[in-house]
């Protein structure tokens, strides 16, 4: 089968070589109108803020800087459905969750020093 194969290729050179450049001058012309993004992103945009308060402890962390920030700062932001909080000693991390809105080309992240 094989051989047989190989041997049709080989008395048909020509005309193989001539479907191959066809084969490339079809993917190359049908490229520009290729559609960038094969796969949709299936987590929704996300935004992470993370501050950082040296010497406090995770109380006075969620007393003097999440609440604040959440009451605000984050409240009343356009397509945000749910905000995530932590506070631990001296760091506090919150993460914007949306479902449409604009989208981000990766997760956003952003870091301040309290």
């Amino acid at each position: 089968m094989m051989g047989t194969v190989l041997r049709w290729v080989l008395q048909f050179r020509f005309l193989v070589l001539a479907v191959a450049v066809g084969i490339l001058g079809f993917g190359f012309t049908s490229l520009p109108g290729m559609a960038v993004d094969a796969f949709p992103e299936f987590a929704p945009p996300q935004v992470e803020i993370q501050t950082e308060a040296l010497g406090l402890s995770a109380a006075e962390v969620e007393q003097l800087i999440t609440s604040p920030m959440e009451a605000d700062l984050l409240n009343g932001v356009a397509w945000v459905e749910a905000i995530h909080s932590k506070s631990v000693p001296a760091c506090h991390q919150s993460r914007w969750c949306s479902s449409r809105g604009p989208t981000f080309s990766g997760p956003a992240s952003l870091c301040l020093s309290v």
